[in-house]
């Protein structure tokens, strides 16, 4: 191994510290209450604890969650510039299709800055994944999976909405948007799990013991 690949490999835990710290100073300035900073903070080391667990690389696992935090940051201001909303978690299920990708393609600008941040990302993890060798996983199979799973349980318990951040998931429906505008990575994280529409369950025999009031007279034939 030359020197110069030496000087880079020791190179990659600081330069993930710096774009995770970079990344997450970014978020945490746009929020407004410190509980949700301190929510977001408290993923953001969690993932990166969940990421080191699964691949060994703190490098890695570093860079990633800077990368996404960076991502979902910039994808936040675009909308915000473009559509004057937040961003939100269900906008995840239509960001991938026809409609999406022609309204970007009339943006020039929009695109051309996302795709640089792609191709940018993308590489940035190769490079250090190749750099950097796996540190700390276990020989067996089966200890990887054990270690992975339970470092999976602060990502959990954190994102868990009746978990110690249950106060920024209790955030009342009409409040949520204007409480987004002033939180909006912290709104977009407990956002996703209002993505599933739950239904109040419906019992038609109860129909008929409800009160409809007068059944209304039909139109006069013309």
């Amino acid at each position: 191994m030359d020197r110069s690949h030496k000087l880079l490999r020791m190179l990659v835990v600081p330069i993930g510290i710096a774009v995770f710290s970079i990344a997450l100073c970014w978020l945490l300035i746009a929020e407004d209450a410190s509980l949700d900073r301190a929510f977001c903070t408290s993923i953001a080391v969690a993932l990166v604890i969940f990421l080191v667990a699964a691949c060994g690389r703190i490098g890695v696992a570093l860079l990633l969650v800077g990368v996404l935090a960076a991502c979902v940051r910039y994808a936040g201001l675009l909308k915000l510039r473009y559509l004057h909303e937040p961003l939100m978690g269900p906008d995840l299920r239509y960001f991938l299709n026809a409609t999406t990708l022609d309204v970007i393609a009339h943006y020039p600008g929009m695109w051309h800055k996302c795709a640089a941040a792609l191709v940018v990302g993308v590489l940035l993890v190769a490079l250090f994944w190749r750099l950097e060798p796996p540190r700390w996983l276990a020989r067996r199979l089966w200890q990887r999976v054990a270690i992975t799973v339970l470092a999976l349980l602060p990502l959990a318990v954190t994102a868990w909405p009746q978990g110690p951040f249950r106060e920024v998931y209790n955030v009342g429906t009409w409040d949520f948007i204007a409480h987004a505008k002033l939180n909006p990575t912290s709104a977009f994280l407990t956002s996703l799990s209002r993505m599933r529409v739950t239904i109040p369950t419906y019992l038609p025999a109860a129909a008929a013991h409800y009160d409809w009031g007068p059944t209304p007279m039909s139109a006069p034939a013309t």
